[in-house]
């Protein structure tokens, strides 16, 4: 257990402090926050922990911090903590924040950790809840205007000085955070339309922003090492915020690129482009309604009209997966001297690919479209069938690609995935076989 200890945080590429030592009446939960911090921040990158302080937090969010580490407790009280902080009052969780935006911006960390937690944990059942904090998030990101105060933040390097510089950074944090977690709603979008037939919150043409900044900056250790990290050359313009999402979504429906992408994107980038394109390829095929954005008016961006073009279109689908495939292989060539390290869940977008391909030769052989029809049937059995059929999928391609390059995979893998799927159709649900022991990360 952890008792009353200020500890330092083996992270892959640094080693990071806690300002703050963890010191609660209960060592099982400050087991919890080490775990939190050492391990599920590392999967996904949503905190920034070098500037990251406990001091003052909400009792919500801290309990939804520990949820979090508890993950990878793997035992019966950590499961049993995890399950009480999922089925938590949502009306307690609002009273303790105020409309103060430091306050509203806890507030979304706070639900995008329990649904992240909830979509996450691979029981069937707390997946599909977790679409109820979802509309939230979606409706609360619109009503305070969290896209638009983040596109206007600004920040000029040359203004930075060494008076200056460790605000700047935990300034720079702050919206980098914020952003992220406007983006793993997004991510969350996409998959409750995969998983569950849930027809997408988002419009395409809110997603104004950037995409996550580059990792040297994101992991550097203190504000000199970030300062430094932004003066280094790259491939893009936007190092310090992120390359345009809008932008990147574009270049994936262009027909004609040169050899090589114009952006080498970082790994976490292309996760949220993949399940932009997932996002895509499932959109004709939700048919439950959700609190939608029907009021919401669409500016005709570049990524509306992408959108448009790949739903119920397979060679616009195939297009953007060919295109993201040539931008994924060019970053690994590019990292191939850093060796081959298992990768945390939001760096390791590829069986995501993979499963867009299965899934687009399944809606060109018809498969898909049973669906429609499973969805309208019996609504609670219909989606925890989908989901789970579509994780024994995930898990197959997981397993394949530990043992290969990514690039191709055994002409075996579509008859497996059929024979899956067959099984799925004929079997009672409660024997059909997932892996439900571990989180998905």
């Amino acid at each position: 257990m952890v008792d009353d200890m200020e500890i330092t945080l083996p992270l892959p590429d640094h080693t990071l402090e806690l300002e703050t030592p963890l010191n609660s009446a209960n060592p099982d939960h400050d087991l919890y926050l080490y775990l939190f911090f050492s391990i599920f921040c590392v999967q996904v990158p949503l905190f920034h922990v070098p500037t990251w302080i406990m001091d003052d937090k909400p009792i919500s969010l801290v309990r939804a911090m520990q949820a979090g580490g508890a993950l990878f407790a793997r035992t019966e009280a950590a499961s049993t903590f995890i399950d009480d902080v999922l089925s938590s009052d949502q009306d307690s969780i609002f009273i303790e924040f105020s409309n103060e935006p430091r306050e509203q911006n806890r507030l979304l960390l706070t639900l995008i950790l329990l649904q992240t937690i909830g979509l996450y944990h691979l029981k069937a059942e707390r997946a599909m809840s977790s679409n109820i904090y979802h509309g939230i998030l979606v409706g609360m990101i619109r009503r305070q205007g969290i896209i638009a105060r983040v596109n206007s933040w600004m920040m000029h390097l040359s203004d930075v000085t060494m008076d200056n510089l460790e605000s700047a950074w935990r300034e720079w944090a702050r919206c980098e955070t914020i952003k992220r977690a406007i983006l793993l709603t997004f991510l969350h979008d996409c998959s409750l339309c995969m998983y569950f037939g849930l027809k997408p919150f988002f419009h395409p043409s809110e997603l104004d922003l950037c995409l996550p900044c580059d990792d040297a900056l994101w992991k550097a250790k203190d504000s000199l090492q970030w300062y430094i990290a932004c003066q280094f050359p790259s491939n893009h313009d936007r190092r310090t915020f992120g390359f345009p999402m809008q932008i990147a979504l574009s270049d994936l429906g262009e027909t004609r690129l040169p050899r090589r992408m114009p952006v080498l994107l970082n790994p976490f980038s292309h996760h949220i482009l993949i399940h932009a394109i997932l996002r895509n390829l499932f959109a004709p095929y939700s048919v439950m309604t959700t609190a939608g954005p029907s009021n919401v008016s669409d500016p005709g961006t570049e990524f509306a009209a992408l959108s448009l073009r790949q739903q119920d279109n397979p060679l616009a689908i195939q297009l953007a997966l060919n295109n993201w495939l040539q931008g994924w292989l060019e970053i690994q060539e590019s990292t191939l001297e850093e060796g081959n390290t298992a990768s945390p869940f939001a760096e390791d977008p590829l069986s995501f690919y993979w499963l867009a391909q299965m899934s687009l030769l399944g809606l060109q052989n018809g498969i898909l479209a049973d669906f429609r029809q499973f969805i309208t049937a019996d609504v609670k059995e219909a989606v925890e069938g989908r989901f789970r059929m579509l994780k024994s999928w995930l898990d197959r391609i997981s397993s394949l690609l530990k043992t290969g390059n990514g690039a191709s995979m055994p002409a075996s893998l579509w008859e497996e995935l059929t024979t899956m799927r067959t099984k799925y159709w004929e079997m009672d649900m409660t024997e059909f076989s997932v892996n439900l022991d571990v989180p998905d990360f």
